[in-house]
Order: structure tokens, then sequence, then C-alpha cells
């Protein structure tokens, strides 16, 4: 249901709804833990929680077709400057030259911290979700490498081949299984997902695809903000469920499901790094990881019902704090006064 949707016009994605399995486990049982109304898109979402893998997703979720569209489009750049209370027309305002150096130093970081002797200017870097390619060209600053990736963004896919000289694949990960398999099986060295699994349809196809180009000894680095440590942030920051709920984030991971995503896609988990420096605003956990041999079969470390407690727990703080701060009862009555002040009344 939409509520009050007046720019951008988001009932595509909602007539597009389609229920799923778990998109890492395939198990058909879940848990709903949140069913309403979300701020970010400002419609009703459901989030639900594997009761095999303990993965959190949106279900029903929009479809791919659907989401390309809102990604090609930019509606996703129009719904989080809206929430972020910020004009759609500063959006070319983030590829001015600055912002972009400091972004390189990501790639520049990622390569002192885990790729130094591994990459050379041989190798080939993809990056799935690429954003603006600032990693890429940090890492190809550093080393000389070859780089590739994919982005659904027209905005950013123009960028890129403007800034970094390279014409990358401009669609979504999931339909390139075969033209990235037939250009690049078994070459690839190192393989990028930074901040990009949660808006995929299908994170496991995008770990499947990156198994596949890597070569024998390849490596993969995936990160993401830990939702549940997010919502567990210190009291004052901390944050229920249903206010990190977003319709542009499909996935909400935490280290007991990313981990064991990481693994049933065959890999062999070098590092996990639960609050890396790599990504600082927030802190993101890291995962790097070696090609290894795909598994039968593989169990999480933690149950549906140790993550519902845990979501339980947080979200008890979190009120209970609320209750008794005045400093949050003050942050409430400004944030009234200025939604007045705009309406004009």
């Amino acid at each position: 249901m939409i509520r009050n949707v007046a720019n951008p016009n988001l009932s595509y994605l909602l007539n597009s709804m389609e229920s799923i399995p778990c998109p890492i486990c395939g198990c058909k049982e879940y848990h709903t833990v949140y069913e309403g109304h979300v701020v970010r898109g400002n419609i009703d979402l459901i989030c639900v929680l594997c009761r095999n893998c303990t993965h959190l997703y949106l279900n029903p979720r929009p479809s791919l077709n659907a989401y390309s569209k809102f990604y090609d489009e930019d509606d996703y750049g129009r719904v989080a400057l809206a929430v972020k209370e910020k004009s759609y027309a500063e959006r070319p305002r983030m590829h001015d030259e600055e912002f972009f150096k400091r972004r390189t130093r990501h790639g520049k970081r990622l390569y002192e911290k885990y790729l130094k002797g591994i990459l050379t200017k041989n190798d080939i870097v993809f990056d799935f979700g690429v954003g603006d390619g600032a990693w890429l060209y940090g890492l190809r600053e550093v080393t000389g490498c070859k780089i590739d990736g994919n982005e659904p963004m027209s905005l950013q896919v123009q960028f890129i081949e403007k800034r970094l000289g390279v014409d990358i694949f401009h669609a979504p990960t999931e339909v390139l299984e075969r033209p990235l398999i037939e250009k690049y099986k078994g070459r690839v060295k190192v393989a990028i997902a930074s901040d990009a699994l949660e808006h995929m349809v299908n994170p496991m196809k995008c770990l499947q695809i990156a198994w596949s180009i890597l070569d024998d000894d390849g490596y993969l680095y995936i990160c993401n903000w830990d939702f549940l440590d997010r919502m567990a942030s210190p009291a004052a920051h901390g944050r229920l469920l249903k206010e990190y709920l977003s319709i542009d984030h499909v996935h909400y991971f935490h280290r007991n499901s990313y981990i064991f995503m990481a693994k049933k896609a065959g890999f062999e988990i070098l590092n996990f790094e639960p609050f890396s420096d790599i990504r600082p605003k927030p802190k993101h956990m890291e995962i790097f990881a070696r090609k290894g041999s795909i598994p039968e079969k593989i169990a999480p470390r933690l149950t549906h019902y140790q993550i519902l407690s845990k979501i339980a727990s947080i979200e008890s703080e979190v009120k209970r704090y609320r209750a008794v701060s005045v400093r949050y009862r003050l942050h409430l009555i400004k944030k009234k006064v200025v939604e007045f002040a705009g309406t004009g009344k």
C-alpha cells in the first residue's frame, strides 16, 4: 500500500511485488519480524527472518524488472535524498573532484589491508555494483590492474565512462551470469561487492557469479553494515527495526547470515572484521575470502530464535531509553517544530 508518495511515484515497485523463498538458502519457512509503514520510500513493507539461515529480507519484494527501472531512472536517488531532506538538484555534486578523491582512498585502503602482494598490473578486478567507480580507480592507481564492473544506474555508468575511461556492464548483476562467465570465467583475481548486496534481488546469485569468474587463486571482498549492530548503537543513536527498513534495501545482513552466505557460495573466509574502517561511516563488517569448494551442506552458527531474541532485546533497550530520555524528547519536539514550519501554517 502506498501512502502519500508524491515524488517519485513508486507504484510500479508495489505493483510488481512477489513472494519468495529465502534468497540465501531457499528455505520457505520464515518469521515475520515487521509489517507496516516505513519512512524511506513512504510505503508499507514486510520484513521476515528465515527460520533456517536467519537471513532478514523483504518478503514480498519488488521484481527484478521493477528494481532495474528504480535504479536506472534514479528514483533511488530521489528516495534517498527525500529522506535526507536534500534537494535532488544537488545530486550531481556527488561527483565533484574532491568527493571522488576521498572515495578512491577506500580502494587504496583495501589494497593496503588485503591485496598487497596479491594484486598486480596483470590482474583483473571486477566490482559488482561499482557505483561511481572510485574504489576501482584507487586500486588501478596503486597497481595498474585491469578493472571492470557492473552498475544498474545510468548516471553512474556515464560518469565512470568519462572519469575512468572504461566501458562497464550497464545492467543489474542478476542478468549478467552468461555474459560475465563468457568473458571472464576463471580469469578474475579479485571480486568486490562493497555496500551493494543489500540492493540486489538475489545476493547469492552475485556470489555464485563471482565464484565462477574468479581464477583458482582468486579472492572475494564484501562489506555491508551489520543491521543488528546498527540497531544496537549507543542508546542515544539506537533505532527500532522498522526505522532501518527501506524499499531500496531488500536485505538486512548480520554476521550470522553473512558468514553463512559466503561459506555456502564456496568461499574460504580468511578474515572477518565486524567493525571495519574500510567504510568508516557507519562501521561495516567485511569478509575477505579465497575461492574454495562449494560445500554440500552448511549450518548457521545461530538459530532464528536467537536472532529474534536479540532483536527483541535491542528494541526493548531503545524504547526504555526513549521513555526516560529528556534529550530524546527534545529531539522529537525540535523535529515537529521544523516539520510544522515547513508546512507554512
